[in-house]
């Protein structure tokens, strides 16, 4: 092995799992001027651009997504929009889904909150976790 060649590794993106059967893998287009509109993921997702730009707005923030770009959609969390930013070129990427079971791959709008938890609950450190 020639001691020149070097590795770097750089972390992108990190998503917590929800004990997943499978990871499925999607090659996903959106037309020029298209959108996904407000959406979620019960079993979240992680994605690279590979071409075109994305218009992407998570928790009120917007960002621009460019090929050569990872993003991250937690599961369970709303996605207000992930969209085409031309209205000439389609929008490419790669995203990754852990599934587990039938689950869909995204789910049309609002993520469903989780049920409030007691003050008992709280003191005991319980979370509930949708999907």
């Amino acid at each position: 092995m020639d001691s020149a060649i070097t590795v770097t590794r750089e972390q992108l993106v990190s998503l917590a799992l929800r004990a997943p059967d499978r990871i499925e893998g999607y090659r996903v287009v959106i037309a020029p001027g298209g959108s996904s509109g407000l959406h979620h993921h019960v079993g979240g997702v992680v994605g690279v651009v590979i071409g075109g730009t994305a218009r992407y707005e998570r928790d009120g923030v917007v960002q621009a997504l460019a090929a050569g770009d990872a993003f991250d959609e937690p599961a369970g969390e709303t996605i207000t929009r992930f969209d085409n930013a031309s209205t000439t070129e389609p929008l490419t990427f790669i995203a990754f889904y852990p599934l587990r079971g039938d689950m869909d791959l995204l789910t049309p709008g609002e993520a469903p909150r989780p049920p409030a938890r007691s003050s008992a609950e709280e003191r005991a450190g319980v979370e509930h976790h949708v999907g």
